[in-house]
C-alpha cells in the first residue's frame, strides 16, 4: 500500500463504506511486519486502553493536556470516521493497537492536520515514520 494509493482511495467519494482496499502491512527496519488497516467502530475499546496506558508525556504531545481516559463519546467519534476528509490508519499486534494515525482535511482537500500515537512499549521502531508516510 503506498501513501498515493491512499490519497486516491480518499479522493473518490464524498461517502464512502470502510475501505478494506487500505488494508495491508507495513515492514519496519528491524525486519517486523505488522498488519495496517483503516479504524474501525469496533476499534473503540481498543483505542480507549491504549489511551489508558498512556504516560503523561505521551498524553500531553497527542492531546495538548493530559487525558486518562477517553469517553464512550470521544472514542465514537475517533473510531467512526466518514473514510472522505478524515482518515484514521491502525497498526495492530497480539496486544492490540500498536499505533494510529490520523487526519482531518478540509473541503477541498487543500490543508490538512495530522496526528501520530505509538504504543509507548513499542516506540523508535519506525512505527509512526511507516504510518506517516502512508497518510501523507
Amino acid at each position: 500500500m503506498t501513501a498515493k494509493r491512499v490519497h486516491q482511495t480518499i479522493a473518490r467519494s464524498v461517502s464512502r463504506p470502510y475501505p478494506k482496499e487500505l488494508e495491508g502491512e507495513i515492514h519496519l527496519p528491524s525486519g517486523r511486519t505488522m498488519s495496517v488497516r483503516p479504524i474501525k467502530p469496533d476499534d473503540e475499546p481498543a483505542l480507549q486502553l491504549m489511551i489508558e496506558r498512556l504516560d503523561v508525556i505521551d498524553s500531553r504531545w497527542r492531546f495538548f493536556h493530559v487525558v486518562k481516559s477517553l469517553s464512550h463519546a470521544d472514542a465514537a467519534s475517533f473510531c467512526r470516521i466518514d473514510y472522505d476528509r478524515q482518515m484514521a490508519l491502525v497498526v495492530e499486534d497480539a496486544n492490540g493497537l500498536a499505533g494510529v494515525a490520523r487526519f482531518y482535511a478540509d473541503a477541498d482537500l487543500a490543508q490538512a492536520e495530522f496526528a501520530i500515537l505509538v504504543r509507548p512499549d513499542l516506540k523508535r521502531q519506525g512505527i509512526g515514520k511507516a504510518l506517516l508516510s502512508l497518510l501523507i
